[in-house]
């Protein structure tokens, strides 16, 4: 396994951030830059597996909603769109630098979803 394809995965993640607990990098700090790194590995596996963009953005709404514990396993708009962006990168023979910025992360959805469910109980 590449580390510079594990890099960019774990870039992609940090882009994904379901929580917003790297919601500040747009503010130049870089608090919790490690925070989505051990889900790297196993979505480069399934990258490298030849799986499709959904199959792929179901793998980041299962870590979402198993691993993390928030919101549904249906893929949400910045899974689907990471997801896209994730194949792309593919196939170019990993060879290009992916631009995530099309990746707006779902952190707002996800704090109303969570909050919610607080509220509900």
């Amino acid at each position: 396994m590449s580390p510079n394809k594990i890099e960019i995965v774990k870039k992609a993640l940090r882009f994904w951030d379901p929580i917003g607990v790297i919601e500040d990098r747009i503010n130049g700090l870089s608090l919790g830059d490690d925070e989505y790194d051990s889900y790297a590995k196993g979505l480069l596996l399934s990258i490298d597996r030849g799986n499709n963009a959904y199959k792929i953005a179901r793998h980041l709404a299962g870590i979402r909603a198993n691993s993390i514990s928030i919101g549904f396993k249906e893929p949400t708009e910045s899974e689907k769109t990471l997801a896209e962006q994730l194949i792309k990168w593919r196939e170019h023979s990993y060879r290009n630098n992916p631009d995530f910025s099309p990746v707006v992360n779902d952190y707002s959805a996800a704090s109303k979803i969570f909050n919610n469910s607080l509220s509900n109980n």
